[in-house]
């Protein structure tokens, strides 16, 4: 017990310190010109989801009940196996199952890699939205991720919570990030 209470202060401690290092370079950060862009012709989503059939599903609710809508046919989903429970409730919302095939580098970036350079192969996206599988977005995420991109801003992080925060010492590691970040390392659009 007291072994797990000192790994999260020491924890905590390492977080400030890397909030506040990211803090003092945001200070010192030279304003950025912006240029205004039109909305988006067409947005993806890419998904890697292997083995994620328990918690995908309200993913895929969340996308498809956003305020600003789009188009469940440029939802991709990657998945490692046909047999995977998940590629049904894809077919179920209608969104495209990537089947990954090369395993050279078993990681998620890999995974997202070789997904966007097939899709890049027959169609060009304006915006990429990046989920893992067990995500879920507030009604308006998609609609103020648009307004950004019109801002200029080429790349955006969201608000991110964690449901599970007290679940094991990763899920407290994370939440804890999450917070930090949130309200100490993002900067906000309407702060500039």
């Amino acid at each position: 017990m007291i072994i797990n209470i000192i790994y999260l202060v020491l924890l905590a401690l390492m977080l400030i310190n890397i909030v506040f290092i990211l803090h003092i370079i945001n200070i010192k950060a030279e304003p950025i010109s912006l240029i205004k862009r039109n909305k988006p012709d067409n947005i993806c989503v890419l998904i890697p989801a292997r083995n994620e059939s328990i918690v995908i599903e309200k993913l895929l609710d969340s996308l498809n009940n956003q305020s600003y809508k789009i188009n469940m046919n440029d939802v991709y989903v990657i998945v490692e196996s046909l047999d995977d429970p998940t590629v049904q409730i894809c077919e179920k919302y209608n969104v495209n199952v990537y089947l990954r095939t090369i395993f050279d580098i078993r990681t998620k970036g890999r995974a997202i890699d070789l997904c966007i350079k097939d899709i890049l192969k027959n169609k060009r996206y304006d915006m990429y939205f990046i989920f893992d599988a067990d995500n879920r977005l507030d009604y308006k995420f998609v609609e103020e991720m648009v307004e950004s991109y019109q801002d200029g801003y080429d790349y955006v992080i969201g608000y991110r919570n964690s449901t599970n925060f007290t679940h094991n010492r990763i899920t407290i590691a994370s939440g804890l990030l999450f917070s930090f970040l949130n309200d100490l390392g993002n900067v906000r659009k309407n702060e500039k």
